[in-house]
């Protein structure tokens, strides 16, 4: 028997197959999203040597004081570390660089994001709510987060994406038989013509050795595929009335309008330059996210930029004299816009290998500025950091912290000199800090890696293109890989939550 959670894992991976069409078709391109090229390029090797190191963790367990629940940190202009979670209400914390918290500061929310400004007041967003604080975590002004205003009027959009949702994962449901079937017969297909080819390797045994050998494991491989789906198939169809879903009642439609709201009303980051104020927040309608600008009274809110794709709940902001900078994870870039929104260039392609591109499903999670106005960003799964120039041109690794896999906040933030980064373990409830490794170190591995043999990274041909280009569906072999992961006999994990969450 397939288990439960088996089936979940499963049709969701099926879903995903038959909604972008990976049944008909060898390779699909999903909208909007960003390519993963192949074009290997020349990368300078020494680009590829970290400048920095993991020292020390930060989680400032204070005397007396409840744990906190970390949701996000920045830095102060005088190098403070400002910490904001939850405890027994939304809190603040100064910490010192010796791990000691040296002051608590209340709050009537629960911060989900946090930014200070170079003249001390510190800015907060969450629960649908922005504040400004003084430099001693005084509340100076609260006022209700510019999106909400458009999610409590437009209750019954947010009903009809619900009700839209449903039909259509009734529709997909209702079609699984014919998913299962059409993997079914691709695979009968697929295996008649490496039987003829096994044939004919073996008219030359001896010199078709290794060929035979290998063209046997992928037949031995395929025809237990095929197994698998056939006997998903019949369960399915012996099980499929009892499989399909319910039409919502009005309770549950209002249950799910509220808790969408409740889910859309987070703040992704928040930050400021000068008198002007920067929000990332979830679009009130579908999936997107939005950058805010408002005025430094968080009045004459206006949305600058639109249709931006995020994951885990990230959208990350930051904004300089230079523009405003976008960690657009769900595109594998960064983007830079004028105050306007007018884009002024992006950066960034996806590469699950190699140093130049952006790692794992969904990066670069976070941005950052240094010194010079040097943006750095962050990777989650991978925990690594890098450096750009404003226009986008990689100037190196930074470094890596050492964390727990998974798709989620890995905030960063660096010191005014540039020798202390910090990084948002939100999994492990802590802050990781690197510090910069002696200079004659990180000469003597430049010189290194110029004589080190060296793999090409595939990356896209035309950099202007690839940032509206769509983004390769899964890979065969990938998404084999999660159906059959689905069709194991035994359960698998249940998925954390979404901030420390693991992507296939």
């Amino acid at each position: 028997m397939i288990t439960a959670r088996g089936w979940r894992r499963l049709c969701g991976a099926c879903f995903g197959a038959f909604a972008i069409g990976y049944v008909a078709t060898p390779m699909v391109l999903a909208e909007g999203s960003q390519a993963i090229a192949a074009a290997p390029a020349a990368i300078d090797p020494t680009l590829g040597v970290p400048t920095h190191k993991q020292v020390q963790l930060l989680s400032a367990k204070a005397d007396g004081e409840s744990p906190l629940q970390v949701s996000c940190f920045c830095l102060t202009a005088d190098n403070g570390i400002l910490v904001a979670g939850a405890a027994n209400c939304g809190e603040v914390r100064e910490w010192d660089s010796e791990d000691h918290a040296t002051a608590t500061w209340k709050l009537p929310v629960n911060p989900e994001a946090i930014f200070a400004r170079a003249d001390g007041t510190v800015l907060v967003a969450g629960e649908g709510k922005v504040l400004k604080l003084s430099a001693k975590g005084e509340i100076e002004l609260q006022k209700d987060a510019p999106h909400m205003a458009e999610l409590k009027e437009n209750p019954e959009k947010i009903r009809a994406e619900i009700i839209a949702q449903a039909k259509q994962r009734a529709e997909l449901l209702s079609k699984q038989g014919e998913v299962f079937q059409k993997r079914i017969d691709m695979l009968e297909k697929s295996l008649a013509t490496m039987e003829e080819q096994l044939a004919e390797l073996k008219k030359e045994a001896e010199k078709n050795a290794s060929q035979i050998a290998e063209r046997e494991k992928k037949i031995a491989l395929q025809q237990r595929q095929q197994q698998l789906y056939s006997k998903a198939k019949v369960q399915w169809d012996n099980n499929k009335q009892s499989r399909q879903p319910a039409e919502l009642t009005e309770e549950q439609i209002e249950a799910q309008v509220k808790a969408t709201i409740a889910y859309k009303q987070k703040a992704s980051s928040i930050c400021a330059n000068g008198d002007e104020v920067f929000l990332a927040t979830r679009a009130a309608e579908g999936y997107a996210y939005v950058i805010w600008r408002m005025d430094d009274s968080f009045e004459n809110a206006a949305v600058i930029v639109k249709d931006l794709r995020g994951c885990c709940g990230q959208m990350d902001v930051k904004a300089n004299d230079k523009g405003v900078f976008v960690a657009e994870n769900g595109r594998h870039r960064v983007c830079r816009y004028d105050r306007e929104g007018k884009e002024v260039c992006t950066w960034g392609f996806g590469s699950r290998t190699g140093f130049e591109g952006f790692g794992s499903c969904c990066n670069p999670m976070n941005v950052a500025f240094g010194p010079g106005d040097v943006v750095y960003t962050a990777e989650d799964d991978t925990g690594r950091v890098k450096r750009y120039s404003a226009d986008g041109k990689l100037l190196g690794i930074v470094g890596a912290v050492d964390l727990k896999p998974g798709c989620k906040n890995v905030s960063i933030a660096v010191s005014s000199d540039g020798k202390q980064v910090y990084m948002l373990d939100i999994t492990r409830n802590q802050l990781a800090r690197l510090e910069a490794r002696p200079a004659d170190e990180v000469a003597a591995d430049r010189e290194a890696a110029k004589t080190a043999p060296q793999a090409n990274e595939a990356k896209p041909k035309d950099a202007e293109a690839a940032a509206t280009a769509p983004v390769a569906a899964p890979a065969r072999a990938t998404t084999a890989r999660l159906l059959l992961r689905g069709l194991q006999l035994k359960p698998i994990a249940t998925p954390a939550k979404e901030d420390s969450s693991s992507e296939e």
